[in-house]
């Protein structure tokens, strides 16, 4: 028997082949042991060993071109990579990893048996591409060509391989589905289809129609999946059905003659409730029968037949296990509040499938609403109308109010609940909910939007308006003009968040008490002051010294030298926004430079003409002052100004 595994000498061999002067030493061993010892080897010997049967397929082409170093190396690399799935070493090793790589390799080495046996063995569903298309073909092509033909045309088109027990074995165990691809007369072998069956029962599909019928072998196959008893003649009788349907109760929908046996089906129901939907009729209109399938899946009830849907024993049993089948419940049953309460208790998601009259039943609408309060959508007319049960709703969970009636909507109580939960829902509310302060007041409190949503008469009064400013000063910001305008109201605001000052309206932003509350709460409120108030010094000057970088707001200051240095001395980078006259201040620049942790930060803010008498003194800048108008080293004589 060949060596299932690539030999050392193949592996090393077709590794050296791509290995410049060592290819060469290996490929004249390779022609001396082809030329000189082959020959002398019986074909036994040949096939029994790995080794000889690759020197044997190895071409004499390939072994000259790799006598040649580099050059041979590349040509042969190039075609191996072209013919990969055509060389054996390569293929083998692929279909090791997936059998299903079979597909790509070249006809000659699907039917190797050696390659399609690590395959299957990978694979079972390898089998299919190592075998004829055509299952007859060796039946057809004996009628009309004579039998030594008829061996080559098998033997070439790997016709043979399907009917090759090991390889055929292999390839079941490994998946038993593969038996579809083996020969007609393994799949008539009762050792073959029982490896098969063993490994998945639907492979009884494709065993002989004798071996189907086989009682023990189909048996055999329907204790490893149930429903294989479709492909058996043995559908008919009991003592297969029975053990087909105690692996799998669904199997009952492929033996129709044992349907309507009260027996069966309540064996196949005990397992599984749902295999009622296969039971006859008659059966699905049977108490006891129904009764034991709802016990054992509340969901069999929607195969029991319209009497036993509205049976009040058997809809009672499945809600009880599980509410939600309920929804396959009859419609007079799911009148009935008792089935409905029961129901809800078990799931009150259960309660959108019940009747209208329940839908109306305060005790079973209370019951849900406290478990989830958007199920309002599903209650009464009435019932939403309702403000306690609107209330009750909206408290579980404020997005109810959607479902709510008007009268809910119209309601304080109700209307509060939800905005309180999002501030939003005050677009639906009622105008009596709109106009009330405790109403909005926790509306914006929740969503600053929700304030535009208010009644004009609540967004025109100022006192209403410094109540919200407490609750979410934010709101100030959708206030109209006139609010805005009015020096208490903004203050209030501005109070809380500084910033805010840039949505108050100009003759505020020029009040300077109301400046002052800004910048005092955020200094970067400055920016938002009117033009006078940002020329203020007795105002700018403390706010610089607390941000030096607020020079850039303080635009008639920015050449103002006591402001300019009040800034840099803060923050030496504020010389960025000080005039250009002050960047050409010798004194002002130096105190920059000096007091900055990174003076490279601040040279480009320094005037070009400065900068040069800077770089000439070539002394760091805490030995440099500012004498008689120039830059000078300290206890050095002057520089003379532009000068070097």
């Amino acid at each position: 028997m060949i060596d299932l595994e690539t030999s050392t000498f193949e592996g090393v061999d077709g590794f050296c082949d791509y290995i410049p002067a060592v290819s060469t030493v290996t490929n004249i061993t390779d022609l001396f042991l082809k030329c000189v010892v082959l020959p002398f080897l019986s074909k036994e010997t040949i096939e029994s060993s790995r080794t000889w049967t690759y020197l044997q397929e190895k071409s004499f082409a390939r072994c000259f071109t790799l006598l040649v170093p580099i050059l041979g190396n590349i040509v042969i690399g190039i075609y191996d990579r072209v013919n990969r799935f055509s060389r054996a070493p390569y293929v083998f090793e692929r279909v090791k990893q997936n059998g299903l790589e079979l597909a790509n390799a070249s006809k000659s080495l699907r039917n190797d048996k050696r390659i399609v046996l690590a395959a299957v063995q990978q694979n079972g569903m390898a089998l299919q591409y190592a075998v004829s298309d055509n299952p007859d073909l060796e039946n057809i092509l004996d009628e009309i060509l004579p039998r030594d033909i008829v061996d080559g045309v098998m033997d070439y088109s790997g016709y043979r391989l399907k009917d090759n027990e090991e390889i055929v074995r292999a390839a079941v165990k490994q998946n038993g589905l593969a038996l579809q691809f083996a020969s007609p007369r393994l799949r008539k072998d009762p050792a073959i289809v029982r490896e098969a069956i063993k490994q998945n029962g639907m492979a009884l599909q494709y065993a002989s129609l004798e071996l189907r019928g086989d009682p023990e072998i189909a048996c055999e196959a329907f204790r490893q999946n149930g429903l294989s008893i479709q492909f058996s003649p043995l559908k008919d009788d009991l003592a297969s059905v029975v053990i087909a349907i105690r692996e799998n109760p669904f199997a009952l929908q492929f033996t129709p003659s044992f349907q309507a046996h009260p027996g069966v089906v309540q064996m196949a129901v005990e397992i599984n409730g749902l295999a009622l939907q296969f039971a006859h009729e008659d059966l699905r209109n049977n108490d006891e029968i129904v009764l034991v399938a709802v016990k054992q899946n509340p969901f069999a009830l929607q195969y029991a037949s319209e009497r036993l849907k509205n049976s009040d024993p058997i809809v009672r049993e499945a809600v009880a296990k599980n509410g939600l089948a309920l929804q396959h419940a009859g419609y007079a049953i799911k009148e009935e509040k008792s089935i409905v309460l029961l129901a809800v208790m078990q799931n009150h998601n259960a309660f959108k499938f019940a009747g209208f009259r329940p839908r109306d039943e305060e005790e079973i609408v209370d019951f849900v609403l406290n478990r989830d309060g958007l199920l309002l959508a599903q209650v009464s007319d009435r019932l939403r109308n309702d403000v306690p049960t609107a209330l009750s709703a909206v408290t579980q969970n404020g997005n109810a109010f959607i479902h709510a009636g008007p009268i809910p909507k119209n309601d304080i109580s109700v209307t509060v609940a939800a905005v309180g939960q999002n501030g939003l829902h005050l677009q639906l509310a009622g105008n009596i909910p709109k106009n009330s302060p405790e109403v909005v007041l926790a509306a914006v409190a929740n969503n600053v939007i929700a304030y535009d949503y208010a009644s004009i008469a609540l967004k025109a009064s100022q006192s209403f308006a410094q109540d919200l400013i407490v609750v979410q000063p934010a709101v100030f910001a959708r206030f109209s003009l006139a609010l805005r305008n009015i020096v208490p109201v903004a203050n209030g605001a501005v109070a809380q968040d500084g910033l805010l000052l840039q949505h108050a309206g100009d003759g505020v932003r020029n009040t300077l008490f109301v400046v002052q509350t800004a910048t005092a709460q955020n200094p970067k409120a400055i920016q938002y002051a009117s033009l006078s108030l940002r020329s203020n010094s007795a105002l700018v000057l403390p706010l610089l010294a607390q941000d030096g970088l607020l020079l850039q707001w303080a635009d008639t200051l920015q050449n103002n030298r006591t402001a300019v240095m009040t800034a840099i001395n803060q923050n030496p980078l504020a010389l960025r926004f000080a005039s250009v006259p002050m960047q050409n201040d010798r004194a002002v620049v130096l105190s920059a430079l000096q007091q900055s942790a990174r003076p490279f930060e601040v040279l480009p803010y320094v005037a070009p003409v400065l900068r040069a008498e800077l770089a000439a003194l070539h002394v760091p800048y805490n030995q440099i002052e500012v004498r008689h108008g120039a830059f000078a080293v300290i206890g050095v004589g002057p520089m003379a100004p532009g000068g070097a």
